[in-house]
């Protein structure tokens, strides 16, 4: 396997980045994000920054380890090509995807 591509680039996302890292993946890891910025904490951001309480700059998310990862941000997934999805079951190499949609 040479590499994961994560879409989406939020919270679960870079979670699951995270967690990838712990348990020693040391392929390459894409995050794909419609969002220009990487993962923040929302109700500070909705909360304190409109009421001027907080600079946007300060609810970036605490990252618990570094995941070394191309983050592709303000780029929405258009659709999945999988070619994995076979008739006969099949599974041909690809490069393995991970999901996290947001609401």
């Amino acid at each position: 396997m040479t590499g994961i591509v994560i879409v989406g680039a939020s919270l679960a996302g870079l979670r699951a980045a995270e967690h990838l890292r712990e348990e020693g993946f040391d392929g390459s890891l894409t995050l794909i994000g419609d969002e220009p910025h990487e993962p923040y904490d929302r109700p500070p951001l909705s909360k304190q920054v409109l009421l001027g309480r907080v600079l946007p700059e300060d609810t970036a998310l605490p990252r618990r380890r570094e995941v070394d990862a191309e983050w592709r941000l303000g780029v929405a997934a258009a659709g999945l090509d999988c070619p994995c999805a076979t008739g006969d079951a099949s599974r041909p190499p690809s490069e393995p995807i991970c999901t996290n949609a947001g609401p």
